[in-house]
């Protein structure tokens, strides 16, 4: 199983993985759930951490005119594909919402608004 679908079966259980301030994972979920996946996560530890910091479900997206958009996408996206779906942007980052800054997106292509984030194509 390559670390990409590892996570994905992981998340799919309802696990959630966190790489820590310290750099280790952090389980959290349901405890069976959990145990269940703990040797397997353990195993591959460097490789699902690889995954989680090039994935993510916020992006920054930053276009020549200086303009830059915040992203969300309910399925998650690397920088290589959240790219390809916003051609004209010039670079993208992944970044983390906090609690302080919900509700301050702008509306995303096709009017869309979820009311805390725009909702990626």
């Amino acid at each position: 199983m390559t670390n990409n679908n590892l996570l994905k079966s992981v998340w799919g259980d309802g696990v959630r993985l966190e790489i820590t301030p310290r750099g280790s994972l952090c389980a959290t979920g349901n405890r069976e759930a959990v145990n269940r996946w703990l040797p397997m996560i353990r195993e591959c530890r460097d490789g699902l951490i690889g995954e989680l910091l090039a994935f993510s479900f916020w992006w920054r997206l930053y276009f020549s005119g200086g303009g830059k958009l915040e992203v969300f996408s309910p399925s998650g996206h690397t920088r290589t594909s959240i790219l390809r779906g916003y051609p004209e942007a010039v670079s993208a980052e992944p970044f983390r919402l906090t609690h302080a800054a919900q509700g301050t997106f702008n509306r995303g292509r096709g009017g869309s608004n979820t009311g805390v984030a725009v909702q990626h194509r």
